[in-house]
């Protein structure tokens, strides 16, 4: 996410998520954590106060599910209500995410679905107010073929979570859109978390 933030012209400071716990988060916005996957106890804490108070937290590629020595535990972050398994963090090469909600993305118009690679995060949500998802994965085309390659299943695996949290908000995109923006330039990556945030509208 660094090039998309740079190239975008976004000013930020780069924070290493070693210390999150130990700088004084509430000056701060946002938060961007581009597939951060293991938070200590003490950085999970540190995170779930900043979006308590009224910040705005980004979990881009795969959100927190493991401890600081990279053992799985599920989601830990008060501000993550989800179930997660091992086996739900998966290569999704050659899939797509459909637009569903065109208003959720101003700075994205006439886009409607965003091709992903590398890895994808399903996520299923708890009892969660407010709660907007979007992005429904389609699996890869089955046949290459161009009369066949517009054919793909819908799944129930969703790409983007959106809900309020105490005083604050949280985004949730679990693909790795900024390797996808390295690696390929696709413009849609580093515009989609861009505007999101900003807004929580009624659907």
């Amino acid at each position: 996410m660094y090039e998309a933030l740079v190239h975008q012209h976004i000013p930020f400071d780069p924070i290493h998520d070693g210390f999150l716990d130990k700088i004084d988060l509430s000056k701060y916005q946002f938060l961007l954590l581009p597939g951060v996957s293991c938070l200590s106890d003490a950085q999970n804490d540190a995170v779930d106060r900043f979006v308590s108070g009224g910040g705005q937290l980004v979990l881009t590629g795969t959100p927190p599910l493991r401890d600081q020595a990279g053992r799985w535990t599920g989601p830990r972050l008060k501000c993550l209500p989800f179930e997660a398994q091992p086996e739900n963090v998966h290569q999704a090469a050659g899939g797509y995410l459909m637009l569903s909600h065109p208003e959720l993305y101003p700075s994205l118009p006439g886009t409607g679905l965003i091709g992903i690679g590398f890895g994808f995060t399903q996520l299923e949500p708890k009892s969660i107010p407010g709660l907007v998802r979007d992005m429904p994965r389609r699996e890869p085309p089955k046949n290459n073929k161009p009369e066949f390659s517009n054919i793909a299943e819908l799944t129930e695996a969703y790409g983007m979570f959106l809900y309020p949290y105490e005083k604050g908000r949280v985004l949730v995109l679990p693909w790795a859109l900024g390797q996808m923006y390295r690696r390929y330039g696709i413009y849609e990556c580093p515009q989609t978390p861009g505007t999101m945030p900003l807004t929580l509208p009624e659907l």
